[in-house]
């Protein structure tokens, strides 16, 4: 703001003189003279019944409230009493668990099965009807000190029960209806069109087959002295009783 100097006229007494001059010859900067200025602040003046609250009010403060009125109108960043109050005793709850991975799989299906068991009770409890220590696992309690007589016949309880003839068998079918099976050779009756036949018995057969077979190529046989005369060719020598006859097959 440039310095205003302050114009005095000193006279040839010395007496010092202001100059005075009318407020419509003096001009403001923004073209209008003193006194159309003083006229505008003249009408615009006003008073306040909280002056003295307004006089506090500064430029920090209003940059202030600014920031705050911009604060709470967040949504996002703002929040109440109650949720900083939440916040803060979740924060001094917070902590791990070294079981974190087993503890994850619990449901409350399995909790509420839990729940259900009783107290004390324990996985697959062997009783034991000899067993006679009442705090036993094992013992049965209320068990009767002896059986009632039961109406079994003795016979049935033995371990080794009666065998029955078939006549006595009741309820047996008069008849039974044919089915594929077999039978050992030493149960079946020989008679004399329906025997066994061994592998030697056998072979004998064969090779007396063959000799027939062989004999039969020839259609007749011719004796001329002592010897047979085969049509096939190839004679019998006969040796005394012993009769040699070359076989072609």
């Amino acid at each position: 703001m440039a310095e205003i100097y302050k114009v005095q006229i000193e006279d040839e007494n010395g007496n010092i003189h202001y100059p005075h001059t009318t407020a419509d010859i003096v001009f403001m900067a923004d073209g209008k003279n003193a006194e159309q200025t003083i006229e505008d602040v003249n009408g615009k003046k006003h008073t306040h019944s909280n002056k003295t609250v307004i006089d506090k009010i500064t430029q920090a403060l209003l940059d202030n409230w600014t920031s705050a009125y911009t604060h709470i109108s967040d949504a996002v960043k703002h929040i109440t009493a109650t949720e900083r109050t939440n916040w803060n005793d979740a924060n001094s709850k917070k902590h791990t668990h070294a079981n974190k991975s087993i503890i994850d799989k619990l449901t409350q299906a399995m909790l509420d099965k839990l729940a259900g068991i009783a107290a004390g009770a324990e996985v697959n409890v062997q009783s034991d009807w000899s067993t006679t220590d009442t705090a036993s696992d094992a013992y049965i309690k209320n068990k009767p000190t002896s059986m009632p007589a039961s109406d079994v016949s003795a016979w049935a309880k033995a371990a080794s029960k009666p065998s029955y003839g078939w006549t006595e068998i009741t309820g047996k079918p008069s008849t039974f209806a044919p089915s594929t099976h077999n039978h050992a050779a030493s149960q079946v009756t020989q008679d004399a069109t329906h025997r066994f036949s061994t592998d030697t018995e056998k072979a004998k057969w064969n090779e007396i087959d063959e000799v027939k077979q062989s004999l039969e190529k020839y259609a007749s046989i011719t004796v001329a002295g002592e010897l047979l005369n085969l049509p096939g060719g190839g004679d019998i020598a006969v040796t005394g009783e012993i009769l040699t006859i070359p076989l072609r097959i």
